[in-house]
């Protein structure tokens, strides 16, 4: 049986909303000893070094978005995807990792990927923005970062970024990544998605070298059935440097449970 432990989250304003619309844990200052905490609210991203020494408010550097767009699309915005993910070298550790936070944004304001380091010792620690970027170009979707996931999908055994952005969209940034900057994306597209991208996440289905990337649809049409939904594993073809449909999963009995 699991116990619950009720803490109070330092360093947060007590009118705060929408706390722990994203959490995490990982390695991003290099000195913990049980993980750092990620605590993502509305207006917020509340780091805790080995789990209690909070980062100290706001970011170091400029471009990076901390605040979540509430008004977005009704679907999307209960929760806050936020990621622990080694993308760049770090002087700070072999294994440190940087903080990937998405900013998914209502009507037509593309969304947008904000990249974080955490550097400090003792009890002094900062949020730095490393990098920024928006939806990529020509689609520059709004629900551009709704889901994150990680995976080594070209089979070459850096981290892989994976982002979601509804409807008919999902985009593979592979690492590792260059000093200071982001990748030109690798863009998967579903001509028929409806929410495509919703959730994502990395498998290796295949067996062989590399992770899948599965990409949910949870309103698609299968069949005859409208909103049945489905997941497809797209696999990398080193070839073409693409990512391409290698097997769908869908319910065997779609009209019966077709929300």
């Amino acid at each position: 049986m699991l116990d619950a432990i009720v803490e109070t989250v330092p360093s947060l304003p007590p009118d705060e909303g929408g706390l722990a619309r994203g959490v995490a844990v990982g390695r991003l200052a290099g000195v913990e000893t049980k993980g750092d905490y990620v605590v993502a609210s509305d207006s917020s991203i509340l780091v805790l070094v080995d789990g209690s020494i909070p980062v100290m408010p706001g970011v170091t550097g400029a471009g990076c978005d901390v605040a979540f767009d509430i008004d977005q699309d009704a679907r999307y915005k209960l929760r806050r995807a936020v990621l622990p993910v080694r993308l760049w070298a770090d002087p700070a550790g072999a294994t440190v990792q940087q903080l990937v936070s998405a900013s998914p944004h209502a009507s037509i304001t593309p969304g947008k990927l904000s990249f974080f380091s955490v550097t400090g010792s003792g009890a002094a620690f900062a949020l730095n923005c490393v990098a920024a970027v928006d939806a990529p170009l020509p689609e520059k979707r709004p629900g551009f970062g709704t889901s994150l996931a990680t995976g080594d999908f070209d089979g070459d055994g850096n981290a892989d970024l994976l982002v979601g952005a509804p409807g008919q969209h999902a985009y593979v940034y592979r690492g590792p990544f260059p000093a200071g900057g982001v990748p030109t994306p690798i863009t998967i597209h579903d001509t028929s998605g409806i929410d495509f991208g919703y959730a994502v996440t990395a498998l290796n289905v295949d067996g062989m070298p590399g992770d899948e990337a599965l990409v949910a649809d949870p309103h698609a049409k299968v069949g005859d059935q409208e909103r049945a939904g489905r997941v497809t594993a797209f696999a990398w073809n080193a070839a073409t440097s693409s990512m391409v449909a290698y097997k769908t999963y869908a319910d065997h009995k779609p009209a019966a449970n077709a929300k």
